[in-house]
């Protein structure tokens, strides 16, 4: 499937829900809840198993790994979701910005940043600004 086919079935498909007129932010090609604990009688998930994406920081793509063994789906997408208007937020992107585009991986991609789940009562922004803070200190350590 090639990128100019998937904008435009995407494009379709807003058009077709009433969404058109909204900003793209993400787009879950995956959707499945197998944490260890919602599965561990079902399935033998390997721990590496997430979502990933690419989405660029400071014009360097970044790949970003999910671990599904320490949240779900949903969980993944709202990170991902704040971590990329994070990056728009700060970040001056073309125009029109990225779209970030999530699958599922068996394991992560060499050199992924493995993204930490939100711990209890923390705050989303604060924790996708944190990440992205570790993700420029990791490149500069690591180039």
């Amino acid at each position: 499937m090639s990128i100019k086919w998937m904008r435009a079935e995407l494009k379709r498909i807003a058009e077709k829900i009433g969404a058109d007129d909204e900003e793209t932010v993400l787009v879950m090609l995956t959707v499945v809840d197998c944490r260890v604990g919602a599965v561990e009688e079902e399935m033998d998930y390997p721990k590496t198993v997430g979502h990933s994406f690419n989405y660029p920081v400071l014009g360097v793509q970044t790949v970003m790994h999910f671990p599904l063994c320490t949240m779900n789906s949903y969980d993944a997408a709202n990170l991902a979701e704040a971590f990329i208007l994070h990056v728009r937020a700060i970040e001056s992107l073309r125009r029109p910005a990225p779209v970030g585009v999530m699958d599922m991986r068996p394991f992560p991609s060499a050199g992924a940043w493995i993204f930490p789940p939100l711990a209890d009562g923390q705050d989303i922004k604060n924790h996708v600004a944190e990440q992205y803070r570790l993700i420029l200190e990791a490149r500069h350590e690591h180039p």
